[in-house]
């Protein structure tokens, strides 16, 4: 006698052909090779900016916090292995801090008031750098 829970999965089967298995294999094919893309294009570096100028460039392989001075005062930029966020800071909106960690390459926390940002450098640059800085 088969086990019940095998007989209450029978309408898979009839459900489904061949075709419909190879869809779902390449399904998965697909979104595992877009995260595994997308978890590599950063490097494991991130760089710190002051009024556009670079003021560091630290390992995003250990966990740390540091303070560097903004236009508003101290910036804390905390950094866990992989990611990094500005912390804390005197900011009147606090965009910067809603940002949330950065994990990408590419990806930016950024406080125009304070004239800071932070950012994980992609290992290609595009040849001319940012395009716009909105607010």
């Amino acid at each position: 006698m088969a086990h019940p829970l095998l007989t209450s999965l029978s309408w898979i089967r009839r459900a489904t052909t061949p075709t419909d298995g190879l869809i779902a294999f390449s399904t998965l094919g697909m979104i595992l090779y877009f995260l595994v893309a997308a978890s590599s294009q950063g490097t494991d570096r991130l760089e710190i900016y002051k009024e556009n100028q670079l003021l560091q460039s630290l390992s995003l392989n250990q966990t740390t916090e540091i303070q560097v001075a903004g236009r508003l005062g101290p910036v804390t930029i905390e950094i866990k292995p992989g990611a990094a966020r500005l912390r804390e800071f005197d900011s009147p909106r606090m965009i910067g801090t809603r940002s949330g960690w950065i994990r990408g390459g590419g990806e930016m926390a950024i406080c125009l008031p304070c004239g800071l940002f932070i950012r994980i450098p992609a290992r290609q640059t595009p040849p001319h750098g940012l395009d716009a800085v909105a607010q």
